[in-house]
């Protein structure tokens, strides 16, 4: 049995810079990537809204609601509202692990705030394309204005693409 879904998607860019320790290639020297980060948002139905009343005449649409949100999966300025703050948290930095932070601070930096406005620290195990696919993902399904229950989202899909043929996507069902 096939299910239908609706599906909006929009997409975003940053620049940043990271390197995988411990990687056996070249990807364990610093380098930077132009990411373009895809978010998708799917939904089983159209948000529904209240029927406009009165009957305004023929062609009046007058069997729209009055919602501005309703027949959306959600509006694309909801979309914008989550995901410019977090592109703005990464973009023109050196993107590293949590986890790490100890070993930049005694290993790369002659001091530890030697780079600090150059330095983000994410939640992630690593910052391959894979895992900030994961992390943007969270970041959209821990906005509560933009998955709530009545809007019956379905999935949330990410791809972060490094180079225009390298991406990684990741798909969260909240």
């Amino acid at each position: 049995m096939s299910t239908s879904q609706y599906r909006i998607e929009k997409s975003y860019r940053f620049e940043a810079t990271h390197l995988l320790r411990d990687h056996d290639g070249k990807c364990a020297r610093i380098h930077g990537h132009s990411y373009k980060v895809d978010v998708s948002i799917a939904a089983e139905r159209l948000s529904e809204g209240n029927p406009r009343t009165p009957n305004m005449g023929p062609g009046s649409h007058n069997d729209l609601p009055d919602d501005s949100d309703a027949w959306m999966v959600r509006d694309f300025a909801e979309l914008d509202e989550v995901m410019k703050p977090v592109i703005e948290s990464v973009d023109h930095y050196w993107i590293i692990p949590e986890v790490e932070q100890r070993w930049y601070e005694l290993s790369i930096f002659e001091q530890p705030n030697e780079l600090e406005d150059s330095l983000r620290y994410l939640d992630v195990p690593r910052t391959t394309a894979e895992c900030l696919a994961e992390w943007f993902a969270r970041q959209v399904s821990n906005h509560d204005r933009l998955v709530s229950s009545g809007y019956l989202i379905r999935e949330i899909e990410v791809t972060v693409w490094e180079t225009e043929k390298s991406r990684a996507t990741f798909n969260l069902k909240p």
